[in-house]
């Protein structure tokens, strides 16, 4: 696991040239909506309720409209009522919390208006389920680490403000009960 982190930090150290001038690098925070999608959206699991997403980063301008990203997210998701009657209730609900790098491309190159993205990340899922039979409760925890990509488009109107959508798909279980646990987060961003 050491060997991961070491491995991760120097490709970001890599990707972000290694002298960055302390002008270039900016601080900030996002939150927004984080909507299910894939298996996550079915109705037996989390169903196609938003969620809240918020996290921090940390952006390194690499000029010419190239940006190096770190960022961290944590979504929460509302709990699913699955079933309910005939004296029984089963509920799920789910948390993701992740580390990732991504690339931004501002089209103008400079650091403002439009700009693709593409990233990597580590998302730690925690999915749990309550079974409420009346006279016994059921109760199932499942916390997977798992790799995840995505890609998006935001709009960064000036040098603090801006919005955007970003796709990513990731898993949550094993290879015998794999979930697809793709999300569709749109988010404001504010820089420092």
């Amino acid at each position: 696991m050491t060997h991961h982190r070491f491995s991760l930090a120097a490709m970001v150290l890599a990707l972000a040239g290694g002298a960055v001038s302390a002008q270039d690098v900016h601080f900030g925070l996002h939150a927004g909506l984080a909507i299910p999608q894939g298996d996550l959206s079915r109705k037996q699991l989390l169903g196609s309720d938003p969620g809240g997403n918020f996290g921090a980063h940390v952006n390194f301008d690499m000029k010419q409209g190239h940006v190096i990203r770190i960022r961290t997210d944590y979504s929460q998701f509302r709990e699913n009522k699955t079933f309910e009657g005939y004296g029984f209730t089963s509920k799920i609900k789910a948390s993701d919390l992740s580390l990732g790098v991504d690339y931004l491309y501002f089209v103008d190159h400079r650091p403002t208006g439009l700009y693709m993205m593409a990233g990597v990340s580590g998302n730690r899922w925690d999915l749990s389920s309550k079974d409420d039979y009346g006279y016994a409760i059921d109760t199932f925890n499942m916390t997977t680490t798992k790799f995840g990509y995505g890609f998006g488009v935001g709009y960064q109107f000036n040098q603090s403000w801006g919005l955007e959508a970003g796709y990513t798909y990731s898993k949550i279980g094993s290879s015998d009960f794999p979930i697809n646990a793709d999300v569709l987060r749109l988010t404001a961003t504010i820089r420092f």
